[in-house]
């Protein structure tokens, strides 16, 4: 696609493709981890409630989950999400007083 600024300048816009079958299997894997994972439903949720449709709130819960995956590849560390919760809580993350409040419930 060509793209124009002004009056002499054109340039060739390229976009890269994405590989689909990988972003269809983290679309899947974020979806379902909203199911086991509090924190991944707290997230969607979320999202939902920014005004965001349910595939593009699965979209950005997908890329936190990928940030996570890589840095336990890079640590070469398993998952573990009590250090996870322990860090949003940490961060000041908007999803921990949710969180802080869905576990005095459950106990």
């Amino acid at each position: 696609m060509t793209e124009k600024s002004g009056k002499n300048q054109h340039w060739v816009h390229c976009r890269y493709s994405r590989p689909h079958f990988i972003h269809q299997t983290f679309f899947e894997y974020a979806s379902q981890s909203a199911l086991h994972c509090e924190w991944a439903k707290l997230y969607l949720e979320a999202q939902i409630a920014r005004g965001k449709n349910h595939p593009s709130a699965v979209r950005a819960l997908a890329f936190k989950w990928q940030r996570i995956m890589f840095k336990c590849w890079r640590d070469q560390t398993p998952y573990d999400e009590a250090k996870y919760l322990a860090a949003l809580q940490k961060r000041g993350s908007f999803l921990a007083p949710k969180l802080d409040a869905l576990l005095k419930e459950a106990a």
